[in-house]
């Protein structure tokens, strides 16, 4: 375990936000985890704040108290059965990386969640879903260190009660988990158990590079490839400092979802969407995208050292300078004018952590600069005359 007193935390967050943190241990093993938080008693396990890779968290000017990051973990252990693959790795693993193992040794059902950062541990956390999977897809169970009580669990997938973007372990009045996974095992299948690719978009692309839709490895590329070009790829072409989509997608009434759609994509995209949502009898998922599109906002728009990616504007982005109470004030703003043009709640996806400062919302629209328009990928999806802009 590696302590660091008064670290300066920027280069550890992929927000890339000025903040400062008392103390920081870096921990890989599951082992030394249980073993430092096993010793200390009840109440300082709960001033312990874990996180693994920063990659989901906006995180304030200061962390007072032991900021723990669990990540960076190795050995992955595969069993090939008749029919299925288990799959054992600690939490600390980074989850794009096993991602790569399970394509390169034919293992399916993660290979559409490519490009994905962050660790195993906060991919089960957060249920993380792409393009048709999803982790409680393939989870199978868990040992989580029990803050309260100091003991090891085993977590089965009815323990976790997964839901979307959700789990048991990720509440949402703090983000602050009262569990700590530390090893992970999925259950994942056999090349021949391949899922089929419904996204047009990923399809698209596969076919225009001339990829084998039935090869782990070509499939991971081509997502790979859709994720870059969107900014989603950590340290990728189009790469700027984010914590990946900020938003949780609402659940609407399914006339309002398909009038958005309309408004926003054109007919075509309208009479496609019910195909690849999921809706039940009278409301759907909506993308948090189009809500922001439909509520005035573009990519690129800027407010001083915080904006939105020119490449998706569900990502907040920033640029030098930046703190995480910006990053606040500009989802506040974001989320205030979404519920006053449309109604509509938006619910950060994101983790808080740290102490944050107040910042006033007229002054940071005051330093509005509008984005110059939608990059060439989602103008494809549709785009309507006069879909534009209203202006924040």
């Amino acid at each position: 375990m590696n302590t660091l007193k008064d670290a300066d935390a920027t280069s550890l967050n992929t927000l890339n936000l000025d903040t400062s943190c008392t103390e920081v241990r870096l921990v890989k093993d599951p082992g030394e985890m249980f073993e430092y938080l096993f010793q200390l008693d009840a109440e300082e396990r709960k001033q312990v704040k874990v996180c693994g890779e920063l990659s989901n968290t906006v995180i304030g000017e200061a962390v007072n108290g032991p900021l723990l990051l669990f990540r960076d973990g190795q050995d992955v252990k595969i069993e090939k059965n008749a029919g299925s693959v288990i799959v054992k790795v600690p939490a600390t693993f980074s989850f794009d990386e096993l991602v790569n193992i399970a394509c390169e040794e034919g293992i399916s059902g993660v290979e559409m969640l490519s490009g994905i950062p962050g660790t195993v541990g906060a991919a089960v956390v957060q249920n993380i879903a792409a393009y048709g999977q999803k982790i409680s897809d393939v989870f199978f169970s868990a040992r989580a260190f029990d803050i309260a009580t100091g003991t090891i669990l085993n977590l089965n997938a009815d323990d976790l009660r997964f839901s979307y973007r959700s789990s048991v372990l990720k509440p949402r009045d703090s983000y602050t988990p009262d569990k700590i996974l530390l090893d992970v095992t999925l259950k994942c299948g056999s090349p021949e158990k391949l899922q089929e690719i419904q996204h047009t978009e990923i399809l698209a692309m596969h076919r225009e590079y001339g990829r084998q839709l039935d090869h782990l490895v070509d499939r991971r590329t081509t997502v790979l490839q859709v994720r870059e070009r969107k900014g989603m790829v950590v340290g990728g072409a189009n790469w700027l400092p984010t914590a990946g989509s900020y938003f949780l997608s609402p659940v609407l009434p399914k006339e309002i979802a398909l009038n958005l759609a309309k408004q926003i994509r054109g007919q075509n995209f309208a009479d496609s969407f019910l195909t690849w949502y999921q809706p039940d009898a009278t409301t759907t998922r909506f993308p948090a995208a189009l809500v922001m599109r439909a509520s005035g906002f573009m990519n690129g728009d800027s407010w001083g050292n915080v904006g939105l990616s020119p490449h998706h504007i569900l990502a907040i982005c920033t640029y030098p300078g930046a703190t995480g109470s910006d990053v606040v004030a500009l989802s506040d703003l974001i989320r205030a004018q979404v519920t006053e043009r449309l109604g509509i709640a938006l619910e950060p996806e994101v983790r808080l952590l740290g102490n944050f400062t107040h910042k006033d919302n007229e002054k940071l629209r005051r330093k509005f600069v509008p984005g110059v328009g939608e990059p060439e990928w989602a103008l494809g999806l549709g785009n309507p005359e006069g879909t534009r802009r209203l202006v924040p």
